[in-house]
């Protein structure tokens, strides 16, 4: 008898996707790992230090965009050579006026200047969302969670979810995107295009007491201008002898994503599964919707003008794999990316209403350690 021991279940692929950039300056580069690195004590998770005076806490975005209170002109901002680095670079926090908008930040060739400033229109653009390699975040993961539902509390047409001290276990982990540079994956077919990949979990199967297969296997993804897309899956190292393709690719996310918004796409991932001498074949059904909006609480910090992407995984018969389905809430902020996520347990995804309560996890941004 076969049984299947998965830790992070491995198709719950819209839970996982492991990544967060938060703020301005280069988050390709790591500046700071804990507050000590900083004279401001504030180290943020995308690794960058807390300008000096701000605290974590409150309202999330007024730690990374301080200036996001008021529109603001960067026109002061001069290089090296006296030129105007920046130019109408402004933020708002108005999100009832659609007007407001965030202008790109230009610079002069003796100045970089990189950045992503929130405008609180509750439509999340590509360009609002920073996903790419070599990015963390510290993330509060509770499990066993009891007395809980993925309801909002709201005040008319005011929503929010308060996902700070929830009842349960509770673990920390801190999540980070990997660059395919390198990788054993990297020129494998279906991967070329690959962007980054993160960690979804642990795998493992065994026959009674006898360990068949165990290993950390990691989701590959392609970021698109209008699209997050989930290439396939692979063992962490190429002699685990796993590499699943989805055909075609499975897009988590697909920008903008706003209220309204929805998808379904059916896909078949395909390929060896922990050395299998024959390609697995699983059939799979996304279909995910834009369907909420409001504030979130995070142990970070609270976040405003969040959307909720509330997305279903079945999969369906394959070759040694039963079907089953999957319910999660992904709350995306401009400029953090995923904030929060709740996920069903295995099959739980029935509630009329696309609410969870049967919860298998919530992962909630969180300082770094």
């Amino acid at each position: 008898m076969l049984v299947r021991r998965v830790l992070s279940p491995l198709f719950v692929l819209v839970s996982v996707l492991s990544v967060a950039a938060c703020g301005g300056g280069d988050t390709g580069q790591r500046t700071c790992t804990v507050g000590a690195d900083c004279a401001s004590g504030e180290c943020l998770p995308s690794g960058q230090c807390a300008p000096v005076g701000d605290t974590v806490g409150g309202d999330a975005t007024d730690v990374l965009f301080p200036d996001a209170g008021e529109d603001t002109d960067a026109a002061d901002a001069t290089s090296e050579d006296g030129t105007d680095a920046v130019a109408d670079d402004t933020a708002t926090t108005d999100a009832d006026d659609a007007t407001d908008t965030t202008v790109a930040d230009t610079a002069t060739e003796d100045t970089t200047v990189v950045g992503c400033h929130p405008n609180y229109d509750r439509v999340i653009t590509r360009a609002e969302a920073p996903f790419g390699p070599n990015l963390s975040a510290n993330y509060e993961i509770t499990t066993d969670v009891t007395g809980f539902d993925s309801a909002a509390t709201c005040d008319g047409a005011a929503c929010a979810w308060d996902l700070v001290d929830v009842p349960g276990t509770v673990t920390e982990q801190i999540d980070e995107t990997i660059a395919p540079a390198d990788t054993w994956w990297e020129d494998e077919p279906g991967f070329e295009d690959a962007t980054f990949a993160a960690v979804l979990g642990e795998f493992s199967v065994s026959y009674f007491y006898w360990d068949i297969c165990d290993q950390t296997q990691l989701g590959v993804y392609q970021v698109t201008d209008d699209a997050v897309l989930l290439l396939g899956i692979v063992g962490e190292d190429q002699v685990d002898g796993t590499a699943l393709v989805y055909d075609p690719p499975l897009p988590i996310l697909k920008f903008p994503l706003e209220v309204g918004a929805s998808w379904t796409v059916d896909t078949t991932a395909t390929g060896p599964l922990c050395g299998s001498w024959a390609d697995y074949v699983i059939d799979q059904t996304l279909t995910a919707s834009v369907d909420a909006a409001g504030a979130v609480a995070t142990p970070y910090g609270d976040f405003t003008d969040v959307v909720r992407v509330n997305s279903v995984l079945e999969r369906h018969i394959g070759i040694g794999i039963l079907p089953t389905s999957v319910r999660s809430h992904t709350f995306v902020a401009e400029c953090f990316t995923r904030v929060a996520i709740v996920t069903s347990a295995e099959g739980a995804d029935d509630e009329e209403d696309g609410e969870i309560r049967d919860i298998a996890e919530i992962r909630s941004l969180a300082n770094l350690p």
